[in-house]
């Protein structure tokens, strides 16, 4: 085990970071010291977050107050979307939906949104059940959207219970690309919960898992409650 540990180890070390060109407009961390290094204020930033997520622009040029030096900086160095949606495939009753995403390198990720409330799932006991007075049978429960989002490509776990266990680590994703998953499910369903159990192990990408949620949990971002993230 102890080989097994220094082995992981060693392979974490060697795995440069991963740089996006363009960047995901959703690493904070990039955006403001790119802003810093051309002299643009941070207030610029933050008015161009609110935008593209609570009020849904996807056009720099279209964000209020923008200074011109500001756009041209986000149109030549920036993407609001780095991946690219591969397919979409919903189960038969709706409940979920499954988003494969392609990421700058070619390599493919996947998110699931999943939701309940409002749909009868086979599954569920008879306990949360209840029928309509028309005989309908229905979940008992408050309607809700959870996505479960990936870290990484691949991992180095080895679980040999889990399919990604056996392609071994091949990337880490940036703080913006997990925060890009929870950006497209939100234009499927209103996201209410997160859950980091997609790709990969959560803690062997430590940084941009936590860059990530202080995204998620940012009342000028996505503004959800930390106990709506479970990691």
């Amino acid at each position: 085990e102890r080989e097994i540990e220094r082995k992981r180890e060693r392979e974490r070390e060697d795995m440069a970071p991963r740089e996006l060109k363009p960047a995901s407009i959703f690493d904070r961390r990039v955006v403001l010291r790119a802003f810093e290094e051309n002299g643009i204020k941070d207030v610029h930033a933050h008015r161009m977050w609110r935008h593209l997520i609570h009020k849904g622009v996807t056009n720099f040029a279209k964000i209020p107050d923008m200074p011109k030096r500001a756009v041209e900086l986000l149109e030549k160095e920036f993407s609001i979307r780095t991946t690219k949606l591969v397919k979409a495939t919903e189960s038969n009753d709706q409940s979920t939906t499954k988003l494969l995403l392609e990421l700058q390198d070619g390599h493919r990720v996947e998110t699931v949104i999943m939701r309940y409330g409002s749909h009868c799932l086979a599954s569920f006991p008879e306990d949360y059940l209840r029928k309509t007075e028309e005989g309908e049978v229905v979940f008992k429960g408050s309607k809700r959207a959870t996505v479960c989002v990936s870290s990484q490509v691949g991992c180095q776990m080895g679980c040999t219970f889990c399919a990604t266990g056996t392609m071994n680590l091949i990337a880490n994703l940036t703080a913006g690309e997990i925060l890009e998953q929870l950006y497209v499910a939100n234009q499927y369903e209103k996201i209410r919960n997160v859950v980091f159990m997609g790709m990969g192990e959560p803690l062997d990408n430590y940084e941009s898992v936590v860059g990530a949620i202080q995204g998620m949990k940012d009342v000028r971002w996505f503004s959800l409650r930390g106990q709506r993230i479970s990691l």
